[in-house]
């Protein structure tokens, strides 16, 4: 991927340190390396300078004089866009959205929030709980009504744009790597609490029987990798995955197949790789809902496994294929997303 295609300005501290955590790898006995993107410059650093850079150089091809975001009230991403717009000449604005109800003076105009206002940016304050990206739209008309010409960035910069920034850092951290000599084991093993809706519905009907209003937390309780969901996957077709290499460079292989649920899928062909155009920028490592008050107070336990569900969407997607194989054949086609 050339992202000399796409416009940026060039002002993050890159490359970013890749540093190795030598007590912490020895505590846990496995050995562990930091990218830090603390060190990235425009106001104290952080991540999302890297998509700034992008969508920065975006609202400045698009003629704007204004940019606009949103946030929690302390946002990193509202204080670099700030910074950046300090740099670049633009005037920015920020909504920002109390979500802790924290009422401390400090909280609310000391940190990121006085930083906001160094950068020359203006803001605006909302309670929890409104239409954030609404609210950002209307801001956005309001001030092209006074003729402004307003470039409006999604909270934390995160749409495809932005996602830019983190290729880059799949390339960056590539190469620091081989310079190295090292070879990562493991980037990102995400771990998901996947459940099914049918079980989430049926748990939303329950806690709507109750006399008074109460807060839940609908969740399995259990984890499973993103590895484990493309194996159970695979088999779901009779296909056997060995995965090979290590880092963005791990392969998924076919080492068996059994049965004709896949009549084109070959032993030794490679049927998974990571692509970092698709690393998702607001990625977190795990999630883990606890369920437990749930099932003390309500009786509720999921009834499908994560297994089952995905076995029944592979099948699910399976029958959309051979319906398309079977229309396709006959010179018709339905497209997926219509399809009943």
């Amino acid at each position: 991927m050339h992202l000399a295609r796409f416009p940026r300005v060039f002002l993050a501290h890159l490359s970013t340190p890749l540093e190795p955590m030598e007590r912490l790898s020895k505590e846990l006995g496995v050995e562990i390396w930091i990218k830090r993107d603390d060190c990235t410059g425009m106001s104290t650093g952080g991540n999302k300078t890297r998509k700034l850079e992008f969508l920065m150089a975006e609202a400045l091809e698009q003629g704007a004089d204004m940019v606009m975001t949103q946030g929690a009230t302390q946002t990193n991403h509202g204080r670099q866009t700030a910074a950046f717009a300090a740099k670049l000449g633009l005037k920015c604005h920020i909504l920002l959205e109390d979500r802790t109800g924290y009422q401390d003076g400090n909280y609310n105009t000391n940190g990121n929030v006085l930083l906001d206002h160094l950068h020359g940016a203006t803001t605006q304050k909302f309670p929890a709980g409104h239409d954030m990206p609404g609210e950002m739209e209307r801001a956005a008309e309001a001030k092209r009504a006074e003729g402004h010409k307003v470039y409006v960035i999604p909270g934390g910069g995160s749409n495809p744009t932005g996602a830019l920034g983190y290729v880059n850092a799949a390339f960056e951290l590539l190469g620091q790597a081989n310079e190295r000599g090292l070879k990562f084991d493991r980037l990102v093993n995400a771990l998901r609490d996947w459940g099914h809706a049918k079980d989430y519905v049926r748990m939303q009907w329950m806690m709507l029987q109750q006399d008074a209003p109460r807060d839940y937390v609908i969740a399995t309780g259990k984890q499973y990798s993103v590895r484990e969901f493309l194996i159970w996957s695979a088999n779901a077709l009779g296909i056997e995955i060995e995965f090979q290499g290590v880092g963005i460079n791990e392969i998924g292989v076919v080492k068996a197949v059994d049965g004709d649920l896949a009549p084109k899928i070959a032993v030794g062909q490679v049927i998974v790789r990571i692509d970092p155009r698709y690393f998702r920028p607001a990625e977190v490592d795990t999630l883990l809902g606890d369920p437990s008050k749930a099932k003390a107070e309500l009786g509720w336990e999921p009834q499908i496994s994560a297994q089952d569900m995905c076995k029944e969407m592979v099948e699910e997607d399976h029958r959309a294929a051979r319906r398309q194989a079977l229309l396709k054949a006959h010179d018709l086609e339905l497209p997926i997303s219509i399809e009943g």
